[in-house]
């Protein structure tokens, strides 16, 4: 890695202090010098004490970083995709705010990067020449029933996407058990740094050079940091992605945990501010033969099964 560099963290918030003691502690935890990072802050928040919260570390802990800067943004109403808008909205005022002489980290609200996560996302850039890097994380999951046999798998999709076509249609890098039990990646993709045609916000290096010339947009297609991603491909940029650089994404509540067998993963629904009762723990043990389910439940109401083996 190159010589350390003056960085912006930019993030937005949206009533999430349900989430916002572990992302404030994903943000203590990284091992970057903090004297070179700028903190931008945007709360759009409404119900609960998030812009609260964020006051509170800012008076208590500001004084570690180079500068922490805190910004309300009043949400908008729109006669369509308002939530997409106000999300492209507060991301361009981020971009706006910062030093225009950083390149600029996001942090989504409900991530949590690895310590080490900005050292990682600085080789693509610095040492691979990337435009754009970013980490993998699951963005949503579903679960998938066989009826016929009974079998109950969990479908999750990941924040990389290595194709696109001509419709706009970006297809996540595969899913999959592989031979030796590993979960989610084929071999070809493990630990790997790849280029990709697009990836999530939930923890995203972009270089100060696509700043000057990419707006977020609001698309009801593919989602404003896709679009993002897509106008950058069309000015030439490179994206990176690093398949081994795996981030917390909290909305979807997920954790992996290495056994003797294989990985496990502990995968708990949608997040408590959109719980319901029946979305309860869900365990999937993975080893090298079989698909283990031992608790399973819908994600529109009701039990599927339980003690599948």
């Amino acid at each position: 890695m190159t010589a350390l560099k003056h960085l912006t963290i930019g993030t937005i918030f949206y009533n999430n202090e349900w989430c916002i003691d572990k992302y404030l502690q994903g943000l203590l935890n990284l091992k970057y010098p903090k004297a070179y990072l700028d903190i931008v802050w945007i709360d759009s928040s409404d119900k609960d004490n998030t812009y609260q919260r964020l006051k509170s570390f800012q008076k208590n802990y500001g004084y570690m970083y180079n500068r922490v800067i805190l910004r309300r943004l009043k949400r908008k109403e729109y006669k369509t995709v308002g939530w997409m808008r106000n999300i492209a909205r507060a991301r361009n005022k981020v971009v706006k705010i910062r030093d225009p002489s950083t390149d600029l980290i996001f942090i989504d609200s409900d991530c949590v990067p690895p310590p080490y996560g900005i050292h990682d996302l600085l080789h693509m850039i610095d040492d691979l020449g990337a435009d754009i890097a970013g980490g993998i994380t699951i963005v949503h999951g579903g679960i998938a029933h066989n009826r016929e046999t009974g079998e109950v798998t969990i479908v999750p999709t990941f924040s990389l996407y290595h194709h696109i076509t001509k419709r706009n249609t970006f297809y996540p890098i595969p899913f999959g058990l592989t031979k030796d039990g590993l979960m989610g990646l084929p071999i070809e993709l493990r630990k790997k740094i790849i280029r990709v045609k697009g990836m999530a916000c939930g923890f995203m290096y972009i270089r100060k050079e696509v700043l000057d010339v990419i707006k977020f947009r609001a698309s009801t297609k593919i989602g404003e940091d896709l679009d993002f991603c897509k106008q950058a491909l069309e000015h030439g940029f490179e994206l990176m992605g690093n398949t081994d650089l795996w981030y917390d994404h909290l909305h979807y509540l997920y954790e992996f945990r290495r056994k003797s067998t294989g990985w496990v993963i502990k995968y708990y629904g949608i997040h408590p501010a959109r719980e319901q009762e029946d979305r309860k723990k869900l365990i999937l043990a993975i080893d090298n033969k079989s698909l283990i389910q031992q608790e399973v439940f819908t994600l529109n109401g009701g039990v599927i099964k339980n003690g599948i083996s």
